[in-house]
């Protein structure tokens, strides 16, 4: 006899997971895959969760999957860069440059200054009206309180 899951159904279906692996192994970054597919980020990112989490089930294969997605679109965006090397020493130099950043990055520096006084300034004329306002409502207060005190509110006449 099996037992009967309880609440709404997953929306990781397996249409909406083939999207998904889709365009991560195209090369897309998650928001955009995840408009693809008909999800939410924050699904995405919680399935993502379950799966790390997990050491079986859907999440985790649906986890191993994208991740081998995404080391797929990597590995091949790398050999074409690669590709390119021999035909442009600037794809060499990008390369250097993003894989071994402490040797091969560019190291140069801006230097900013700025002289002179900075000035601040900032209109409070609505802020000083409410104030205003807010006193004379307090004194307002303030007097009919008095006047309860020493019994005008209390004959009526008020």
């Amino acid at each position: 006899m099996s037992r009967k899951r309880i609440g709404r159904p997953s929306k990781l279906t397996p249409e909406v997971k083939k999207r998904l692996i889709d365009a991560i192994k195209a090369g897309n970054y998650i928001e955009p895959a995840c408009r693809f597919a008909g999800i939410a980020p924050a699904t995405f990112y919680r399935w993502m969760e379950r799966g790390a989490r997990a050491s079986s089930g859907e999440f985790r294969e649906f986890w191993e999957e994208l991740t081998r997605a995404e080391a797929e679109a990597e590995a091949r965006m790398v050999a074409q860069w690669q590709a390119q090397i021999p035909q442009d020493w600037r794809a060499a130099r990008d390369f250097l440059a993003r894989r071994f950043p402490e040797r091969w990055a560019s190291k140069d520096k801006i230097d900013l200054e700025h002289s002179g006084e900075v000035m601040q300034r900032h209109d409070t004329s609505r802020i000083t009206e409410q104030l205003a306002k807010d006193r004379d409502f307090l004194e307002a207060i303030q007097r009919a309180y008095e006047s309860r005190e020493e019994g005008d509110l209390l004959s009526g006449d008020a």
